[in-house]
């Protein structure tokens, strides 16, 4: 079960990295960025229908929605150093 949690909070936590460093690419005009992050985001999220359509608990509900916030912060991080 806690590998499951794992795997449920490190997939949510890359996507959502890689989500908002689209989003923020895509604010500052960042051409090639705003391209990678797109393909990596929509290739991901091609895999991820399928593990978390066999998702069943609340914990691995929670472990997905602690990932995305996880990953949000640290894209923010990741940004904010680009300057």
């Amino acid at each position: 079960m806690l590998k499951h949690l794992a795997l449920m909070f490190g997939i949510q936590t890359a996507t959502y990295v890689v989500l908002v460093l689209n989003l923020r690419a895509l604010n500052r005009g960042k051409y090639v960025w705003t391209g990678v992050t797109e393909m990596v985001y929509a290739l991901a999220n091609f895999w991820i229908i399928g593990r978390v359509a066999s998702a069943s608990s609340w914990q691995e509900a929670v472990a997905y929605a602690s990932g995305a916030t996880v990953g949000s912060l640290i894209a923010i991080w990741i940004t904010k150093h680009w300057e």
